[in-house]
């Protein structure tokens, strides 16, 4: 979100050509879901490219890339107009509940952060997400525009497995009702938990299927 709010006074931005530089770490390795499709050590990436592969194909390289050439102020300035708070600004851990992630998809559909462009550009890329369990799992053939994460907490007490984390956030397109819907889980195994996610985002189709055909 920070790129496409600079890009909107600075309209050469999301062309400009960065490289992949091969002495980065790769960021991708720790990550239970590998990317589809990754950067390559070496090649140079336009900053729309590599917000795309970032989102669509949850490469952290790509994040990685992006974060490296952006100044710290214009990183956490999105939060700072929404009245949130910086994640891991006052506590030990990067942490965001899941209110704060949903005000994400709330500015973009409503385009009260960025500019109209820019907000609907950013939903057509999180309408690609290569990730089809989650909330997509849950809903026949609708369009979602989301963004999971997935993350591995080390666990003192059981130090062969640790706790895991997986969250999946996005708005569904459901025919002239469109909803958001957030749901964030913790466990052991990802499998698992996706297949939660998936059952609670169909729970929540069913309920608004039933709703609409009340009301006709």
């Amino acid at each position: 979100m920070a790129y496409l709010k600079l890009a909107e006074t600075r309209p050469g931005l999301l062309s400009k050509q960065v490289v992949f530089d091969r002495g980065m770490e790769d960021e991708n390795l720790r990550e239970y879901y590998k990317p589809l499709s990754a950067i390559e050590p070496g090649r140079s990436y336009t900053i729309e490219d590599l917000i795309y592969r970032m989102i669509v194909y949850s490469d952290n390289n790509a994040k990685h890339v992006l974060l490296s050439h952006i100044d710290g102020v214009s990183i956490v300035q999105p939060y700072l107009d929404m009245g949130l708070e910086v994640p891991g600004s006052k506590q030990l851990e990067n942490f965001m509940s899941v209110q704060e992630y949903a005000s994400f998809f709330r500015v973009l559909f409503n385009a009260t952060y960025l500019n109209r462009e820019m907000s609907e550009k950013a939903l057509e890329i999180l309408s690609q997400v290569e990730y089809d369990r989650g909330l997509h799992g849950g809903v026949p053939g609708l369009t979602v525009a989301h963004k999971f994460g997935e993350r591995i907490i080390d666990d003192p007490e059981n130090p062969m497995h640790g706790f895991k984390q997986l969250h999946d956030c996005g708005i569904v397109y459901y025919p002239n009702k469109p909803y958001l819907l957030c749901v964030m889980t913790r466990g052991y195994e990802f499998k698992n938990m996706a297949g939660v996610i998936s059952r609670i985002s169909s729970m929540v189709y069913k309920e608004i299927e039933a709703h609409q055909e009340e009301s006709k």
